[in-house]
């Protein structure tokens, strides 16, 4: 879905999409898909990350994900850590 809203803000004209997580694993799982981790806050209960990437057309996203696919059945997406 992430991959989808870089490709949609694009076209909408916008520079940048950002997300947050509070999940350690999260983190690396949207770095997998060339998010960069900006701040982090403490809240009282856990830590909040927020993430953001530059916009961009996506060509072809159904590759896109078969390559994120293919990067978790090798243990490099993130996905792992999130069953």
């Amino acid at each position: 879905m992430a991959l989808w809203a870089v490709g949609r803000a694009a076209t909408e004209g916008k520079t940048w999409v950002g997300r947050g997580c509070n999940f350690p694993e999260l983190v690396t799982y949207n770095e997998s898909q060339g998010f960069t981790l900006v701040h982090e806050v403490q809240r009282p209960y856990h830590r909040f990350y927020l993430m953001a990437r530059r916009a961009e057309p996506i060509a072809d996203l159904r590759r896109a994900f078969r390559e994120l696919l293919a990067a978790d059945a090798h243990g490099k997406a993130g996905f792992e850590g999130m069953r």
